[in-house]
């Protein structure tokens, strides 16, 4: 179990579902005549939503072996998504604080102090632990955003990438749902205003006749009576 206060939240919008779709389509089809027709057929079943968790599995599977080349032992899961959001959250749970130290990412005194302090009882010793560790979360924090959005950018998904603390991932959180859910209604009033206009045409359509196309009701014959002779 790791340290409290460990934990971050990296955040990630998608801007570009249908380009990251046309590209999945091209690499099993390559170009030929019928790969935009299939472009535009890919976009129509395949949802932002698949699109969004699909980045967000591959986010999570990779991020704990990038952060194990820089000395960080890390675990990361994917905990929301919506829409074209994405929260992964990551937790420090090791870290070779020498080496960091050594590269410049995490400072020397603190880097120092397990070390220093190693003939101390072994709850005040985890403590102290457990303070580098959380200093090295907020170094990353800072650094997370810009490594991401560029390792996004190579993989061809252009996105939006904020990293935060838990204290500020609540407001920041809530704030982007609304914002997606006042963008989803946007989009779908056009959508029913014309659903709304097609079925009144129909129903136009449907209760009009044509000139002639019926004729004018004939008055029923009676058979002629026959006169008695």
């Amino acid at each position: 179990m790791p340290p409290s206060g460990t934990d971050f939240f990296v955040n990630v919008r998608i801007l570009n579902k249908e380009s990251i779709v046309e590209d999945k389509v091209r690499e099993r089809l390559g170009r030929n005549p019928f790969t935009r027709a299939a472009e535009r057929i890919a976009n129509d079943f395949v949802s932002v939503d698949e699109v969004a968790r699909k980045v967000g599995e591959r986010m999570a599977e990779h991020m704990p072996g990038e952060l194990r080349g820089q000395g960080i032992g890390a675990r990361c899961r994917l905990r929301f998504q919506r829409g074209p959001l994405l929260v992964l959250s990551v937790g420090v749970v090791s870290a070779d604080l020498a080496r960091l130290a050594e590269v410049g990412a995490l400072p020397g005194v603190v880097a120092c102090l397990p070390q220093c302090f190693e003939f101390l009882p072994g709850s005040l010793h985890r403590r102290l632990y457990a303070t580098a560790l959380k200093r090295l979360a907020g170094v990353l924090i800072s650094r997370v955003t810009a490594r991401a959005t560029s390792d996004l950018e190579a993989s061809g998904v252009c996105a939006e990438v904020t990293a935060l603390s838990l204290a500020e991932e609540t407001e920041f959180l809530l704030s982007e749902i609304e914002s997606i859910d006042n963008e989803a209604k946007a989009k779908s009033r056009p959508q029913r205003r014309r659903a709304v206009q097609d079925l009144g045409g129909r129903r136009c359509c449907k209760g009009a006749e044509a000139p002639g196309a019926r004729g004018a009701a004939q008055p029923c014959q009676q058979p002629a009576r026959r006169e008695a002779a």
